[in-house]
């Protein structure tokens, strides 16, 4: 996610890809002398490069884009995300060689680009790398990430998510946010915490997709089109959203039309605030951490969180999971077979 500042330019990496504040610009790189524009999940690189370079790759770039979405449902946030990754090596002549990736990522640190934008950056070159291999394009490359500390973050609890199911829903003049902009995304607090689902599925979300009668939803992401449980307090809310407009998706604009990511998380911000719960931990991703966290504190399996997340890897699972502290609450004295065979 690209989070633009006129003076500190940072950037981590998010499955939904890049936000951007409206109307700032960001430079990044002009230590070597290249200007990158953040508008809208693009980073548009000032500098020219010759078109006998440009054109094969772009050609390439497309193609590889192309199947990405055609084959693997890649979402339009993770498609900005590639195109950012090509543009952000577009100075350094879209190197495509282990040194020739290195030097560019030495460029952009001393450029003052951090640590996790550098990263970001690489993940989605190396996915492009990838497929250049693959179709016999270039020899195989695997780009090393630069090693990051890792940093203990402040995350929501459950009294936090208890304090914003139970806030009450007013319009503030203070937080400048409607009454009905409010109840929205309160609505998609709470099924994004009943069901685990990712944002891209939240926003999709078409009204024939919620099953009352079955107690799911019908929802399409970057692993496809599956099928999630939801609970009867988590469908009421649904339904209960449903019956203030018409439109064919649950949760929409006024004029019926797809939310944006940006103005979505702002929104969560403010609903975080007004329930007195610091706005920093309103990211909607985190919610999936949350909610695998408490299946497991509640004595689910790993592969119980797998089937919530939608992963295809339990491997993917365990980056959700804290490795030492949520085993520990796994209930393993009772589904150990030797417990039951004695």
């Amino acid at each position: 996610m690209w989070e633009s500042n006129p003076t500190d330019p940072k950037l981590s990496p998010r499955s939904n890809g890049f936000e951007v504040r409206a109307g700032h610009q960001t430079r990044c790189a002009s230590a070597i002398g290249h200007t990158a524009i953040a508008n809208k999940g693009f980073i548009a690189m000032a500098n020219e490069v010759h078109k006998h370079e440009t054109r094969p790759i772009i050609e390439l770039f497309e193609a590889f884009i192309l199947e990405r979405q055609m084959i693997y449902n890649a979402t339009p946030n993770t498609v900005k995300w590639y195109w950012a990754g090509l543009r952000a090596f577009t100075p350094f002549g879209h190197p495509t060689t282990l040194h020739g990736v290195q030097s560019a990522m030495v460029q952009m640190r001393q450029a003052g680009l951090g640590i996790g934008g550098v990263n970001a950056y690489v993940r989605a070159w190396q996915s492009f790398c990838n497929w250049l291999a693959d179709h016999g394009h270039i020899d195989k490359v695997r780009i090393p990430e630069i090693p990051q500390p890792r940093t203990i973050k402040t995350t929501l609890t459950a009294e936090h998510a208890r304090a914003i199911l139970r806030v009450r829903l007013r319009t503030s003049t203070v937080l400048s946010i409607s009454l009905p902009a409010l109840r929205r995304v309160h609505t998609m607090f709470t099924v994004a915490l009943d069901t685990a689902i990712r944002w891209g599925e939240l926003a999709s979300l078409t009204r024939s997709a919620v099953d009352s009668q079955g107690h799911s939803l019908t929802v399409r992401g970057k692993t496809g089109e599956r099928i999630v449980s939801v609970s009867s307090g988590a469908l009421r809310a649904i339904e209960r959203h449903l019956a203030t407009h018409r439109h064919v998706l649950t949760f929409c604009t006024r004029n019926g039309k797809a939310l944006d990511y940006s103005d979505s998380r702002r929104d969560l911000r403010k609903l975080f605030a007004l329930a007195g719960v610091p706005a920093d931990l309103a990211e909607w991703h985190s919610l999936r951490r949350f909610t695998a966290r408490q299946y497991i504190a509640n004595g689910a399996t790993v592969r119980d969180v797998q089937v919530l997340l939608g992963h295809r890897s339990a491997a993917t699972t365990e980056v959700y999971l804290d490795s030492d502290s949520d085993r520990q609450r796994i209930p393993h004295e009772r589904y150990s077979p030797l417990t039951r065979l004695r």
